[in-house]
């Protein structure tokens, strides 16, 4: 046909990187073969080159965020990738957690939210990374267990011999003698390892005449309530909510009505 003409040809994903080459036959005689004599006509052929995609993944874990699963992986560099789908093993096989393909970045770090994982399980997952041309490529499988946010929590203050002994790291441990457990420890955000640092009010004083002031250490990003009333074992009514930014929170309250308050301070999260 005269003109300009295109002519489309599928390449097996299977592939390797490697030079071949394409031969056209242009003539008026039809059902030419690639080779053999013909009385007139144009052979030409051009080198194809194919380059397959090329991805360098360095890492690959998964965490709990928020009581969440959060699948991360983190690739050095990608070539000719447009994205993955991660995939993880149910039942022996495999199911995708992804339903959409996560655009590739050309290198750098990745999460999905795994909505049908829990914390504290092992799980089989895989990569599948999607060529530029459609063709796909399997990554793993990857064999992980979800650590709680507790026990990464643990790992952080306890060295791998206290991690095996039960009296120093357990849940209900008190190894710095503190009165509060580690997992009492972990929820406030504070250091299981120094008696000093404890969710505790450590001043309450009268500022003037009618003002109240309170003070306690804190977790920065950690949430508390302050309540008061008018006896110990009486019911508390709420004053303020605050979020910590730093070590020690410092505010006051009115307490111009002539009572006596007793006030306590409660972590929310």
């Amino acid at each position: 046909m005269q003109g300009v003409n295109s002519l489309t040809s599928s390449v097996p994903g299977s592939m390797t990187a490697s030079n071949t080459f394409a031969r056209f036959r242009f003539s008026t005689t039809t059902g030419l073969s690639p080779t053999g004599g013909v009385s007139e006509g144009e052979v030409e052929d051009y080198m194809v080159a194919r380059v397959p995609t090329l991805v360098g993944i360095t890492s690959f874990r998964a965490f709990e965020r928020d009581g969440a699963v959060v699948v991360q992986w983190q690739t050095s560099f990608e070539m000719n990738s447009a994205g993955f789908i991660l995939e993880r093993e149910v039942n022996g096989s495999f199911v995708r957690i992804t339903s959409v393909v996560v655009p590739a970045i050309g290198g750098g770090p990745y999460e999905v939210i795994d909505e049908g994982a829990e914390p504290g399980q092992s799980y089989r997952y895989r990569l599948v990374e999607i060529e530029n041309g459609g063709s796909e490529n399997m990554y793993g499988p990857y064999n992980l267990y979800v650590p709680t946010g507790f026990e990464e929590w643990l790992a952080i203050w306890f060295s791998a011999d206290e991690l095996g002994k039960p009296a120093i790291s357990g849940e209900d441990a008190d190894s710095d003698g503190d009165g509060h457990s580690n997992l009492e420890e972990f929820a406030a955000g504070t250091n299981p390892q120094d008696g000093a640092s404890v969710l505790r009010i450590v001043s309450v004083r009268p500022v003037g005449s009618s003002v109240i002031e309170i003070a306690w250490q804190s977790a920065p990003g950690k949430v508390y309530v302050v309540e008061r009333s008018t006896s110990p074992g009486g019911s508390y009514i709420h004053r303020v909510t605050v979020t910590a930014t730093g070590e020690r929170i410092e505010l006051v309250d009115d307490a111009n009505d002539g009572n006596a308050w007793f006030y306590r301070v409660r972590l929310v999260e």
